[in-house]
């Protein structure tokens, strides 16, 4: 099965960020300077690399059913997290980060790079329309709800203004104007995008191993929500999906939307305006991390999607 493989292959990538890390051959600085260069200058070059020539002939009906399926997996992901919310029990307070590490997945350090080397181009290029809704609903639903009795506001202009969003709209135009990139430039856009898959699960890796993950476990709500998000919700909602949607690439992009971990820009917006409940944000994001190499591919068996 090609998602095991690819998953076996990042799970070794894992380890290494793991061992670089605990022998403090990466540090926390270079950690984020890395991140930073992986988010901001290395994936939106893999977004852009693939060569989509061969479905410039696609009517655009087409183009408006995927679009409408990805809104649909932002509205299930959406409606699915208030339930299991909902269901939690958390506190009060913590009710809105519990929302949000449902709702917001890690697609642009786990998501775009699993896409890219398992569904191939057009799946990038469906990742790259998902990454425009998501987005928009994570700057305006999901400041929103940290908004609220929070301790400030986020600029939503500015803050939608990044290189991933950038490189996705710039791919967007690029296939609806059925334009060529010069070989040179798609060389390099490919080199340079090919570094992500490592560098990403090296990261994710070395931010693993200074956590304690061990603690974590006594947590139960935190191994139900973990449970929940990385497993049943996804296996449940896109055996639905399956009912309606036949296309691999598609289909394979929705079962990476829905399997992969809570995004790092989790941590960031509550950092920013819920900071007295980072704990809870960083530990959601780790734990899910952390098992995200054997859940996802579990969520490719049971669902047949691969």
């Amino acid at each position: 099965m090609l998602v095991l493989q690819q998953m076996g292959i990042f799970f070794a990538f894992l380890l290494i960020g793991v061992i670089l890390r605990r022998r403090d051959l990466l540090s926390e600085q270079s950690c984020r300077q890395l991140t930073w260069m992986v988010v901001n200058v290395i994936t939106p070059a893999m977004l852009l690399s693939p060569d989509l020539s061969g479905y410039y002939g696609r009517p655009l009906s087409e183009l408006l059913w995927v679009s409408g399926v990805l809104l649909l997996v932002q509205l299930a992901l959406t409606v699915s997290a208030y339930l299991m919310t909902a269901a939690l029990l958390p506190p009060q307070a913590q009710r809105p980060i519990y929302v949000l590490m449902y709702i917001y997945t890690n697609i642009a350090l786990i998501g775009v790079p699993v896409v890219t080397v398992t569904f191939g181009p057009l799946a990038v290029f469906y990742m790259s329309l998902f990454i425009i809704v998501n987005n928009v609903a994570f700057f305006s639903h999901g400041a929103l709800v940290l908004s609220h009795a929070g301790r400030g506001r986020i600029k939503m202009g500015k803050a939608l203004m990044n290189p991933c969003l950038l490189a996705a709209l710039l791919l967007l135009f690029i296939f609806l104007l059925k334009l060529t990139l010069p070989p040179v430039l798609s060389s390099f856009l490919s080199r340079l995008g090919a570094a992500a898959p490592p560098l990403a699960m090296m990261l994710i890796g070395a931010s693993l191993a200074k956590i304690p993950l061990t603690a974590m476990l006594k947590d139960t709500r935190l191994i139900i929500f973990t449970f929940t998000k990385m497993l049943v919700v996804p296996v449940l909602v896109l055996l639905l999906f399956k009912l309606f949607v036949s296309e691999r690439e598609l289909l394979g992009t929705c079962m990476v939307i829905f399997a992969t971990p809570t995004g790092v820009m989790v941590g960031m917006l509550v950092t920013l305006l819920r900071p007295e409940h980072l704990p809870l944000a960083t530990e959601g994001i780790s734990l899910t991390s952390a098992v995200a190499v054997i859940t996802l591919p579990l969520v490719s068996l049971l669902t047949g999607i691969s």
